[in-house]
């Protein structure tokens, strides 16, 4: 009986060892498969862990030099979080308190995001952006004046120029489309949309205008400014304006209005899937609230 017992615990041994040996031969494979690149302390950073750099390297030299950055970075990370786990012990609590607080952020952010972008209708129609620009008129007040003009700036050597600003001044559709022809031919620049808004300094620029502080006792005078240099000759026809202070035209921050609307959309959205998943936990019983 006890040849038996003996034989049994010698037995058990025997297997114990070797399933050790066999554990350890298969770390030492793992090792030699992913060996550590640094140690901080306790902790390691592994050849796996820097893997991902050799597909963003351009060469040999550029994948040694990020992983050297790598790791240097990752030294003094597990450096700076050792010391201020030494010294900030007592505020543990406090510190685990906000690391969950930020991971809670973090995942419900994402959520939100992932069902805005499912649900949100991005589409704005014009008729929503008046509303809007009508209602909040106030937040669309002008820093600085604006000009809505026409203009066709010309080569010195292109033909019939005498002819151009009778034809930005004319309302008949048929000199309109022989301006239009007559620029795409010769203009080096030219814009002919009645809804073109423009700063005097951006509208001007290159030209003697730019120059005038107060453009707009030019403009009582005529509506058409003409001038000229060495290379090119300068048409604009002003057809309105606004001060500084005077409300924005609807052309200028249409852009800005339809952000606006989606955002204040999104906004809704988001409070709408809040609101819905505490309503069906409330029916469902999925949480209570103790006096």
């Amino acid at each position: 009986m006890l040849r038996k017992l003996f034989l049994f615990i010698s037995l058990t041994s025997i297997l114990l060892t070797l399933g050790w040996v066999g554990r350890q031969a298969m770390l030492r494979n793992k090792r030699l498969e992913n060996p550590p690149v640094a140690r901080v302390h306790h902790q390691y950073l592994y050849k796996s862990d820097v893997a991902h750099l050799a597909a963003e390297a351009s060469s040999p030299e550029d994948h040694a030099e990020m992983v050297e950055r790598y790791v240097q970075s990752w030294i003094t990370k597990q450096l700076m979080i050792a010391a201020a786990e030494a010294c900030g012990s007592d505020h543990q609590a406090e510190t685990e308190r906000r690391v969950l607080d930020y991971r809670y952020a973090l995942l419900v952010h994402n959520f939100i995001e992932k069902q805005i972008n499912a649900q949100l209708n991005r589409e704005v129609s014009p008729e929503e952006i008046e509303d809007y620009y009508q209602a909040h008129q106030e937040d669309f007040l002008l820093r600085s004046p604006v000009f809505k003009s026409k203009f066709v700036i010309l080569p010195q050597h292109a033909p019939n120029k005498a002819s151009v600003g009778q034809l930005l001044l004319a309302n008949d559709a048929k000199k309109k489309e022989k301006l239009q022809d007559y620029c795409l031919k010769f203009a080096h620049q030219h814009s002919l949309k009645e809804e073109g808004w423009f700063q005097w300094d951006e509208l001007t620029k290159a030209t003697s205008y730019s120059k005038i502080k107060n453009p707009f006792r030019l403009l009582n005078k005529s509506k058409l400014l003409q001038t000229s240099d060495k290379e090119y000759a300068y048409y604009f026809k002003i057809s309105a304006y606004k001060r500084a202070n005077e409300v924005s035209p609807l052309a200028l921050v249409k852009e800005q209005i339809t952000d606006m609307i989606v955002y204040k959309r999104k906004i809704d959205l988001a409070n709408k899937i809040k609101e819905e998943i505490l309503h069906k936990a409330q029916k469902n019983n999925d949480y209570v609230i103790y006096e």
